[in-house]
């Protein structure tokens, strides 16, 4: 099992709405994120609306991963992907990240990735992958999640 660090401890979460309606997604963790040297170590954001056209549930996940540079992962670094839960597809395919903040997982999102909702509910959770298997499988460690119950886990792993 690995080391678990302070990068996967969350601390707490923040949505916040800028002028030009793009999403600010952030973790706060209890340590800077970027350690991580030797794992995949997954930021995920489970968000849940009602479509209000269509009044149908509509669930995204927002995967952040960030391929550790030392470890056996062809790729390295921070990445960004969205998945529609409902349509079984990416609405934004895996696409590098230049670099992220210390202390913290944050990442700016148009609306238009999540179903064009403003009003949703979340729940957040860190994961590490130990070996090359990539985003087709469960990870290999589930480390915390936010809120601190079952919430996250009963929803997404169903």
């Amino acid at each position: 099992m690995p080391e678990i660090h302070g990068y996967y401890d969350i601390v707490s979460t923040r949505v916040s709405k800028m002028n030009n309606n793009d999403l600010i997604f952030t973790i706060n963790l209890d340590e800077d994120p970027n350690k991580n040297k030797q794992y995949e170590s997954t930021y995920i954001w489970l968000i849940s609306s009602l479509d209000p056209l269509t009044n149908q549930n509509q669930v995204f996940t927002i995967i952040i991963p960030n391929f550790g540079n030392d470890s056996d992962f062809r790729i390295k670094g921070w990445y960004l992907a969205i998945y529609d839960n409902i349509n079984n597809k990416y609405s934004l395919p895996l696409s590098r990240i230049d670099k992220m903040t210390d202390n913290k997982v944050e990442i700016n999102i148009d609306p238009i990735f999540i179903g064009n909702v403003l009003d949703f509910n979340y729940t957040t959770a860190v994961m590490i992958r130990v070996n090359d298997t990539f985003l087709d499988k469960q990870p290999d460690y589930l480390i915390d999640s936010s809120p601190d119950d079952n919430t996250f886990w009963s929803k997404w792993f169903v």
